[in-house]
């Protein structure tokens, strides 16, 4: 909408005034490791998702596209191949991309996720370093992996390690399935 209308101009007043008057306050992003009582809350969370992580495991950062960030430069250089499910969320392609990666694109089923005999088989073709998968709610699919098809994943993967995207794990109405890293 055009700034220049009073609405606007007041609603922007309006946020300046609470700036200015919040300085000091929690709302602000905190540096690192975080805030002592997020971080004892989310080893809570880990805990009851049946995956626990002990305070000092945990790393708060500004989303789910920044975790999957620091985990891919942490375990690949430039060139190397990620496999990823297809169709899969579009900033995952946009971000491997801009870190240099290679695309292994997995045929994944509209209701359950990744294929994993697709996988095993472009495994034996593919020096893969890392798999990324959302086994629950993938976007744009919103697919939901079963237990027997993560085992069997799980098997196929072998020694390669997996980024588990499970942004949206905790908003299923149904009985959760345990994650990867739970299995």
């Amino acid at each position: 909408p055009s700034t220049d209308t009073p609405a606007i101009k007041s609603l922007y007043a309006e946020i300046g005034r609470h700036s200015r008057r919040q300085t000091h306050t929690a709302s602000h992003y905190q540096l690192p490791p975080g805030d002592t009582l997020l971080i004892k809350q989310l080893a809570k969370i880990t805990q009851d998702l049946g995956t626990p992580a002990n305070v000092d495991e945990i790393l708060v950062t500004h989303g789910a596209q920044q975790a999957i960030s620091l985990a891919l430069r942490a375990i690949t250089v430039p060139g190397d191949i990620v496999a990823v499910e297809s169709p899969c969320y579009f900033g995952n392609l946009l971000l491997l991309e801009s870190l240099g990666l290679e695309v292994l694109e997995i045929p994944s089923c509209d209701y359950q996720g990744m294929d994993p005999l697709a996988l095993e088989s472009a495994l034996a073709k593919w020096d893969v370093k890392v798999i990324l998968v959302t086994p629950n709610f993938t976007n744009p699919s919103s697919a939901v992996m079963p237990l027997e098809r993560r085992k069997q994943l799980l098997s196929v993967s072998g020694t390669i390690p997996i980024i588990e995207d499970d942004v949206f794990g905790a908003l299923s109405f149904s009985s959760p399935i345990p994650s990867l890293r739970a299995l």
